[in-house]
């Protein structure tokens, strides 16, 4: 999948960040907020940019090309393009090493879909191409653990679920902008991920990188006249992302 490539750049941009975010104070290492973790409930936001992808399953459908010619019908996704994503932070303690987050807010993004007539001996002739774009209203639900704090730094890993609903599934399908199928309305999804929190005087930042992947088929019984054998090619497509974020508190 094209959203796999993206994982590579990650360890080159939290290479960028300071390993090291502390100030001397007679020879000794000076704590920022040392009571951050105490509070019960603490509150924050976040912003990121996403690479969105999809996993497809093929049916190998044949239809005739431009030619006539009966060839199988295979769809993938080449392009992506970035999207970005806004959410609020609420973070409820469990102790001082494991917390639960909820996410709820908004993300904009972009994939699309390539159809080409394959060969026996797996020549591709291009074919079609449909533009589907994602806006989802999101509620992340993540469990994370930290491991101990390290100087003004501490790692951490999340996993847990993301319930969304797709707003651009609403609107109308429109064949002159290459928009012909349509996705599932309401989708869940896994998320996994990790992450850095490094402290400040004044606040927290944390850099995070997921991968959120859904569970079911998203593909609906929907789509634009015409375009019935490119709906039909498609057996199942399971919606895919990357997201960096900076989470602040």
């Amino acid at each position: 999948m094209v959203a796999y490539r993206w994982f590579r750049f990650i360890p080159f941009l939290l290479l960028l960040i300071p390993l090291r975010l502390s100030a001397q104070v007679s020879g000794q290492i000076q704590l920022f907020r040392p009571r951050n973790e105490d509070r019960p409930i603490r509150f924050g936001i976040g912003v990121g940019l996403n690479v969105m992808d999809f996993q497809i399953r093929n049916t190998g459908l044949r239809t005739p090309n431009a030619r006539g010619d009966t060839l199988r019908l295979w769809a993938t996704t080449d392009r992506v393009h970035p999207g970005f994503n806004v959410n609020a932070l609420v973070r409820f303690r469990l102790t001082d090493q494991m917390h639960i987050r909820v996410l709820p807010g908004i993300c904009f993004g972009q994939r699309e879909i390539e159809f080409y007539h394959v060969d026996d001996k797996g020549v591709k002739e291009f074919a079609n191409r449909t533009k589907i774009e994602s806006n989802y209203i999101e509620m992340p639900i993540l469990f994370c653990y930290s491991a101990r704090r390290f100087s003004n730094a501490r790692p951490y890993a999340v996993a847990g679920i993301n319930p969304r609903a797709d707003m651009a599934a609403f609107k109308r399908l429109k064949i002159e902008s290459g928009q012909f199928l349509r996705l599932r309305k309401i989708d869940l999804a896994y998320e996994i991920g990790f992450g850095f929190e490094f402290y400040f005087p004044y606040f927290k930042m944390a850099p995070e990188v997921k991968w959120s992947s859904g569970f079911a088929n998203v593909l609906v019984n929907d789509f634009a006249e015409g375009y019935e054998a490119h709906h039909a090619a498609l057996k199942r497509v399971m919606p895919q992302a990357v997201v960096f974020s900076l989470i602040f508190e």
